[in-house]
């Protein structure tokens, strides 16, 4: 759905609710196959965004509400979707004065710990539509020895229509400009958390 100015929430509803039967437009569980499969570009980000317990839950919170999603630029459809398997999920990003609003699918759910580590997150894949084939992953993460929190994401992805390869140098500026923005967003919601918290 393209639109010259900022979709409103009922237009975004109507988009997952059209989106919700489409299948994937690629073959599920490309993160997890290895070793990797050519002809897919391999983006991965890591930053440190917090410390301790509460920054952690922060994060997850942060998650839940789509925070990557909460700039300027970019929107997630509301209300937020919850994490779960199967769960469409809509957002909107301008670029070249256009709003450009697709669907992706939440195709895994990541929750648990190892020695040392706390995790949670989640991997979606574009649908049928989409201008991308992929999935990306969204992981937030506790080390309890060190009490840093990071977020992490993990991405392959190419163009999914071939008037994107035209595209493609912006395209990938564009998911640059997304990692690169999306800690940020995430140390602002914690902040925010930390404020909101009674003393």
């Amino acid at each position: 759905m393209l639109t010259l100015r900022r979709p409103n929430p009922s237009a975004l509803a109507e988009m997952i609710e059209s989106n919700r039967s489409k299948p994937l437009s690629y073959r599920e569980g490309l993160l997890n196959r290895s070793p990797a499969e050519r002809g897919w570009f391999v983006d991965r980000h890591r930053e440190t965004i917090g410390h301790g317990v509460g920054d952690f839950e922060g994060a997850c919170e942060a998650l839940r509400q789509w925070a990557q999603f909460r700039r300027p630029w970019a929107l997630p459809a509301q209300p937020p979707a919850p994490i779960r398997i199967g769960e469409t999920v809509g957002y909107s990003v301008r670029a070249l004065g256009i709003w450009w609003s697709y669907c992706c699918r939440i195709v895994d759910t990541i929750d648990g710990r190892d020695a040392d580590t706390q995790f949670f997150g989640f991997d979606y894949g574009t649908i049928r539509g989409h201008p991308e084939r992929g999935e990306e992953r969204f992981v937030v993460a506790h080390n309890h020895a060190s009490g840093q929190v990071w977020l992490e994401l993990f991405a392959m992805s190419r163009p999914g229509r071939w008037f994107m390869w035209f595209g493609l140098p912006l395209g990938r500026r564009m998911q640059a400009r997304f990692r690169r923005g999306a800690a940020a967003t995430f140390r602002d919601f914690i902040a925010q958390a930390r404020t909101a918290k009674p003393l």
